[in-house]
């Protein structure tokens, strides 16, 4: 199981508080989730399905394509919509 996934008080996940806190930001219209691990993708997918959501605020989750690498090159990639797979 992704540690994003593990049960919070008032949350059904981590992943979920996070999600409610950063969509209260009203400026905010895109949100996405990056994983290193294509394995957890359907999992998050899943948490993201259930979740409550802002009608102006995307929400989607994308794998890293590259395996063995740092948070800023996953993230950069993310960014630039290269090396990801979702």
């Amino acid at each position: 199981m992704p540690i994003c996934l593990v049960p919070m008080p008032h949350a059904s996940s981590l992943l979920a508080a996070w999600i409610e806190l950063i969509e209260r930001i009203e400026w905010i219209s895109r949100i996405t989730v990056v994983t290193g691990r294509r394995d957890d993708l359907d999992m998050i997918r899943a948490e993201l399905d259930r979740l409550p959501r802002r009608d102006d605020c995307s929400l989607r989750a994308i794998a890293d394509r590259n395996e063995h690498r740092g948070t800023a090159g996953c993230v950069a990639d993310a960014l630039d919509g290269d090396g990801s797979e979702g």
